[in-house]
């Protein structure tokens, strides 16, 4: 039986790793290296797993961790996470966090390796995963699901966005933290995040980007007062036709929802073709 290890992946090993990390995280990668370090899990001389830190204010953020199931039940997810941790430390971090949405086996797994490293994993709520294929005939977004549609005026994507109307974006106090396009931007694709955009000014807009499964995620969703109630169905519609052309066809879409309401509307949006998952959050004092 191979060997089983981990380390820092060297400079030029990014594409032996890169299947085992969201594909927004393995873009950011290649565009900003220094701001992470990517870590590998192997067997033998072969690649079977990564994970990637994001290094942001003193702190550092879990993007990825994912190994083989091939090489699953031995211990390697736990191995990168303890790598994580003594990378951080020794960049005098004074956290380590993470996110991630899962179900099932994978979701106790993950679970428990944040928790035998003090991580206390938390729920922000659920998620939900559909497969658009079967919501082509729902009512309310199967209309983004053809060739002739046409997004409403006011949606644009997020590439468009002046630095000025970013900038004015992350000055509003009526936005959380977490929800922020500076704070998703990681996770998130700037074709397939989009505003509505009134007058000049952004009042709603809904991020999203790829998943690691080949499917795609809506990462964030934010809807000021004086935004139209019908600008959130406006940009999901949006977005799923955007999804729909990059993807060829049906896909996994995941969408994420942390209150009650935003709850209620996934599943109205989704007419029952969905499997709930758990959005969860852990973080390491270091």
């Amino acid at each position: 039986m191979s060997c089983l290890s981990v380390r820092p992946a060297a400079a030029g090993e990014q594409r032996y790793f890169a299947q085992y990390l969201l594909p927004q995280t393995a873009q950011e990668l290649r565009r900003s290296g220094g701001a992470y370090t990517l870590l590998g899990a192997l067997t033998g001389p072969l690649a079977c797993g990564a994970s990637a830190v994001r290094w942001t204010g003193g702190e550092a953020v879990l993007e990825s961790l994912f190994t083989d199931p091939l090489v699953r039940g031995r211990g390697l997810g736990g191995a990168l996470a303890d790598l994580a941790i003594l990378t951080a430390r020794e960049r005098d971090a004074g956290s380590l966090t993470c996110g991630y949405v899962l179900a099932g086996e994978d979701l106790v797994a993950m679970n428990a390796i944040f928790s035998r490293r003090g991580g206390a994993p938390r729920l922000l709520g659920p998620a939900y995963c559909a497969d658009v294929s079967a919501c082509r005939g729902a009512r309310l977004i199967g209309a983004a699901l053809r060739g002739d549609y046409r997004p409403a005026p006011a949606v644009v994507p997020f590439s468009r966005l002046t630095p000025e109307q970013l900038a004015r974006l992350e000055e509003r106090p009526d936005i959380p933290g977490y929800l922020r396009w500076q704070s998703c931007e990681p996770r998130c694709d700037r074709e397939l995040s989009l505003a509505w955009v009134q007058a000049g000014q952004v009042s709603a807009y809904i991020l999203g980007g790829e998943a690691a499964d080949g499917g795609y995620l809506l990462a964030a969703a934010w809807r000021g007062a004086e935004a139209p109630a019908a600008s959130f169905l406006a940009l999901l519609r949006g977005q799923l036709n955007r999804c729909w052309y990059q993807a060829g066809g049906g896909f996994p879409y995941y969408f994420s929802a942390v209150t009650a309401p935003a709850q209620a509307l996934a599943r109205l949006l989704l007419q029952g073709h969905f499997q709930e998952y758990a959005q969860m959050s852990a973080r390491i004092s270091l």
